[in-house]
């Protein structure tokens, strides 16, 4: 009864939280049906390294509250620093994240069968009997490598105040440096566009002429600070064996924000929103042997962070179709010379990341000097809610409309605009010569594109759900009374999303305490 007493001790609090995010999940799965129409998107950003409990509790958690108090001696001061390495290995499925239709793999031809029609790409042949055709495709990978520092004051080794003695500050700094590549690749090119434009896909949305969005073929590279965390914590009931408590926690962010350049852009942290959120973290001793040097623990620490707004520079699908960001613009004042549209549906965006829960669970063995300790994580974090977006004044003026392709290349009359024009259509003619009737209709006059034509989650990232499972071990030692330890560990995050990554992970830490 005693044992089921001190693992039940925070149930009431989990439950709660649990219920609420099953809930919650269940309202965001639905409006992904109602509202998010549309797979792909022209955003993507993982979960901060400061977010990552695995990585900042795993074998460290334990060391806080068992192995400093072995001698009846609290620490002061605790130090824990980690290298890592983490790679993502679910290409295939982040790569329907960003191609339309939810696929892995794209058709682009000249004509009004593919997924994508290359005229709007510039990819032009010469002649009715020779077509452009070519496979795209995604295989995105993320790598990270860095090192974590945790410093964490506890006053009750400052002080024999009945309060402040079992009061805690930390600091969580993770030090990052990623690597992104797209892993574009165009299979089964059958002819290069040999007319004014470009010759394939690859060398038509690399080029500078889009300022925003370009496809990279090789890696992209961001070194930086990631969020830092600061907690302030109460621990109720701290003894040799057990303790429960909980906290406050502050993610600040340190200014890597989005830029918009690239599709699958290297990022870190939350982009710039400051978290702020609670915890409750717990521990209890499950078995000890008679003479105390073999022990079982079970840990768990659950943690609810809320992103506040701030502005971010994201690029815009239209509510006409997927990948519609692609195509092509034309100005009121000269609706024959055609511009990129994504240079004019990017643009500021008041971004809210909302509601993230964390729930980290272990079982720890010690036997004298040596740990080994498995855990489990589980995380969600809620899809983003788009406020506000600030386009450019040709937009906002109505200004700016959808090329007439057909008017123009097809000669059909006074080109105008083609309002209700999709990326799969531009040609006149199907591939047996008859007139398509997919082709894009011109409209009878100059018609705008503006903002209420935006499709805003479109540039949303969208929920992410996933769960770690890892397995470590370290080494206790002593160095003129001061504890030290040393471990290893490995881990695996599963993706329950395309739009969450899962990769593989390894890790060394050290640790300290005065």
């Amino acid at each position: 009864m005693k044992h089921l007493f001190a693992i039940v001790r925070p149930a009431g609090a989990i439950v709660a939280l649990t219920m609420l995010l099953f809930v919650q999940s269940a309202l965001i799965a639905s409006c992904d049906k109602v509202c998010l129409k549309g797979c792909s998107r022209t955003f993507f950003r993982p979960r901060s390294l400061s977010q990552n409990s695995v990585l900042e509790l795993g074998l460290s958690d334990w060391e806080t509250y068992h192995r400093c108090r072995k001698d009846d001696k609290d620490s002061w001061l605790d130090f824990q620093s980690s290298v890592f390495y983490f790679h993502s290995t679910n290409r295939d499925s982040l790569a329907r994240n960003f191609l339309p239709c939810c696929k892995d793999c794209i058709s682009v031809e000249e004509d009004n069968t593919a997924d994508i029609s290359s005229l709007w790409l510039g990819i032009i042949t010469p002649g009715s009997d020779t077509r452009f055709q070519s496979d795209v495709v995604f295989r995105p990978r993320r790598q990270a490598t860095g090192a974590t520092f945790k410093f964490r004051v506890n006053f009750g080794g400052l002080t024999d105040n009945c309060f402040f003695e079992k009061v805690y500050a930390s600091l969580y700094l993770p030090v990052v440096h990623v690597r992104h590549q797209l892993g574009f690749k165009e299979v089964r090119r059958s002819l290069d566009g040999q007319l004014e434009g470009f010759a394939n896909v690859g060398q038509a949305l690399s080029n500078d002429i889009y300022d925003f969005g370009r496809l990279c073929c090789g890696k992209l590279t961001e070194t930086g600070v990631d969020d830092l965390q600061f907690k302030v914590g109460y621990d109720f009931c701290v003894d040799e064996v057990n303790h429960y408590g909980a906290y406050f926690v502050l993610f600040v962010p340190t200014g890597h924000e989005s830029d918009a350049c690239y599709l699958f852009e290297p990022t870190m942290g939350s982009g710039g929103h400051l978290g702020v959120g609670l915890g409750l973290n717990d521990s209890y001793r499950f078995w000890e042997n008679e003479c105390g040097d073999h022990a079982l623990d079970i840990l768990c620490d659950l943690r609810w962070t809320y992103f506040l707004k701030d502005d971010e520079c994201r690029s815009f699908d239209l509510k006409n179709c997927e990948w519609s960001r692609y195509m092509r613009f034309v100005n009121r004042e000269d609706v024959t010379t055609s511009f990129p549209a994504i240079n004019f549906l990017t643009g500021n965006a008041d971004v809210v990341p909302r509601n993230t829960i964390d729930l980290w669970l272990a079982a720890h063995y010690n036997c004298c000097n040596w740990n080994w300790e498995i855990g489990y994580d589980f995380y969600w974090k809620q899809a983003e809610d788009i406020r506000c977006t600030r386009f450019c004044s040709d937009i906002c003026s109505g200004n700016i409309g959808i090329y007439d392709i057909v008017g123009v290349i097809g000669c059909q009359g006074e080109a105008t605009t083609a309002s209700t024009a999709c990326i799969n259509a531009s040609t006149l003619v199907d591939p047996a010569g008859q007139l398509s009737p997919t082709r894009p209709a011109s409209d009878s006059e100059f018609t705008p594109t503006t903002p209420s034509d935006i499709n805003c989650f479109s540039a949303a990232q969208r929920a992410q759900v996933s769960s770690t499972i890892y397995g470590a071990c370290s080494y206790d030692w002593y160095i003129r009374n001061l504890p030290g330890m040393i471990g290893f560990g490995v881990s695996y995050e599963i993706a329950h999303k395309r739009s969450t990554l899962s990769q593989a992970g390894v890790w060394m830490k050290l640790g300290l305490s005065f």
